[in-house]
Formats: C-alpha cells, structure tokens, sequence
C-alpha cells in the first residue's frame, strides 16, 4: 500500500468550529502538504499536469489550514509549483498570479520573475518579458548564463516583432 493513501484518523478538539461527525476519520491523499507537493511532482514529471495541478492545490489548502499559520518556504515553493504547471496547461493568467504570490513572499529570490517572463513571452509580449527577466537578472548573485540566454532571445524577438510591424504598416 502507497504511505500516500493510507486511512488516517485525525485526532479533532471536538471544540473547534469545524468539528463534525464525519471529520474525525477521513481517507486522505496525502498526510501534510510535502506529501501533496511531493505526489504533485511525480504527476508533473509523468506530463499529467492537470492531476498535479489538483494536488498542488491541496498541498495549498492543507498548509493554509495549520493553526499557527503556513510556512512561508513551503507556500513559495507550492506557488512556484503551481506556477509551473499553469505554465504546462497555457494559463498564463494564473501564472501571473502565483508569480506575484511567489514575489511578494520573497522578492529577493528571482524564480518569480522568471515565470512570469514565461508568461508574458508565450503571450508574445516581448517587452514585459524582457522587464521581467531584468528583475530576475538583477536579482542573481551568482550564475546568471542562463538569464542572459533568455535577454538575448527577448531582444531578437523584440527587434523581429517590431521589424515586422514596422513594414506591415
């Protein structure tokens, strides 16, 4: 049997608001949300990303139901996650958004602008994206090939697009 998928009793103040009957006992897909995030994952590697978007949702839910309040690591990195695969499914309006959560948690660390200059180049906005990727570049300590990789197609895109336009007119 899969430890992921094991019938668990939860132990439930019988105080508490959202106490009832059926709560004490449930089956659950996961223990804690690591456990979502890390069936999240193997579903996201497998290409069933609409499977993994479900659990990275409930990884989401079960770290916003801890009394003492979610943990911030975990929370950037289950909006990371959910960025990635809103990415795979094309919704990059959602991208945006968990981008944003991924930002305002932790706006030193540069992933949030990387997905949402994803976001914004599969949208063919070539100039947001090129804003986006120099937030992240500027935000790189270290190693920085692979954003300047990305600049460089942005400008190329950007020059070719408005080429284009240019002669269309």
């Amino acid at each position: 049997m899969d430890t992921t998928e094991a019938k668990v009793s939860i132990a439930v103040d019988a105080s508490s608001p959202s106490h009832d009957a059926e709560s004490s006992t449930s089956t659950l897909q996961f223990v804690d949300s690591a456990g979502a995030i890390m069936r999240g994952n193997r579903l996201y590697h497998e290409a069933n990303y609409n499977a993994a978007l479900d659990y990275y949702t409930k990884a989401f839910e079960k770290e916003h139901s801890i009394l003492d309040g979610p943990n911030t690591t975990i929370m950037w990195n289950i909006h990371n996650r959910l960025a990635a695969v809103h990415t795979k499914l094309k919704d990059y309006d959602s991208v945006h958004k968990e981008a944003d959560e991924m930002i305002r948690l932790d706006p030193t660390n540069p992933k949030g602008f990387v997905r949402k200059g994803g976001a914004f180049f599969f949208q063919h906005k070539g100039a947001e994206a090129l804003d986006s990727y120099s937030k992240a570049k500027a935000l790189m300590e270290l190693d920085s090939s692979q954003y300047e990789t990305q600049l460089t197609r942005l400008h190329s895109y950007i020059n070719t697009v408005g080429s284009s336009s240019n002669t269309a007119q």
